[in-house]
């Protein structure tokens, strides 16, 4: 079984996977300074044989202390993932050292889990738009605010407008203040996800798969034009796939995950 470890800025994404792709459990904890524990890996451990570790961070100062926990409480050598890491993907990109570690993951399972040419709509703090061929070419993409980020600039830099959660207002004309902060933030984020995707395939010629990961996919990523698919483990399979790359081998596509891997298609 392999531990599979996604740090992010607001969560801390655990999965263990018996094969690349399968991710078979899952835990979601806040990693707010706050309320975050760093969890005891021992009691995993005993439950499900852990043979190797896999981390994908985008938090350097919690990377260091997974590293740790890994060696002391499993005696593992973890796979800390970055650009370095023979995936078998071609990285477009500028410079390679740039690029997060979530991004590789997620354009990592696109390719092997859907075989098509994909765009990665990942909605977390920030919400990331990664484009990878069916062949294994990262392409490049876009970085913009997440959804509860532009809430929260809203709030933090004016001095009368109120802090709000993630919502979808009912109606694009808002007749409260809340509902017009609502509808500002909602519409701007998926007008400017769609016309991402959208300069992306005139850019490139091709025609993309559209894919929603992270933790606001399942409440949100339905809202995104043309969506295909919503997988909000999508990273986690793509870090398990990391784990099990072998540098010696052509970019090959994998089969496709057992139905106890965490993964649907719109409307099924």
């Amino acid at each position: 079984m392999i531990l599979l470890l996604d740090i992010g800025n607001t969560c801390l994404h655990l999965g263990l996977a018996r094969k690349p792709g399968a991710v078979v459990w899952h835990r979601t904890i806040p990693t707010g300074a706050r309320r975050f524990r760093v969890p005891s890996i021992t009691t995993l451990n005993r439950q499900d044989r852990i043979t190797g570790v896999a981390i994908c961070s985008v938090v350097p100062e919690l990377t260091s202390v997974f590293k740790t926990l890994s060696r002391e409480q499993l005696g593992l050598k973890p796979l800390v993932l970055d650009w370095r890491t023979p995936t078998g993907l071609k990285l477009n990109y500028r410079p390679r050292s740039s690029l997060g570690p979530d991004r590789i993951a997620n354009a990592l399972a696109a390719c092997h889990l859907y075989r098509s040419n994909a765009l990665v709509v990942d909605m977390g703090t920030a919400t990331t738009i990664e484009a990878v061929t069916r062949q294994g070419e990262f392409l490049g993409g876009a970085i913009l605010p997440g959804l509860g980020l532009m809430l929260d600039a809203l709030a933090c830099r004016t001095a009368r407008l109120p802090g709000l959660l993630p919502g979808k207002p009912h109606a694009v004309l808002g007749q409260n203040t809340r509902e017009s902060i609502l509808s500002g933030a909602f519409h701007a984020h998926f007008a400017g996800i769609s016309r991402i995707i959208q300069g992306i395939e005139h850019e490139t010629k091709l025609e993309f798969r559209v894919i929603a990961t992270g933790g606001l996919s399942r409440r949100f990523g339905r809202f995104i034009d043309n969506v295909s698919s919503i997988n909000p483990l999508l990273t986690l399979q793509g870090l398990s796939i990391a784990f099990h790359s072998d540098s010696n081998r052509p970019f090959r596509v994998l089969t496709r995950p057992d139905k106890r891997s965490a993964w649907k298609e719109k409307g099924k």
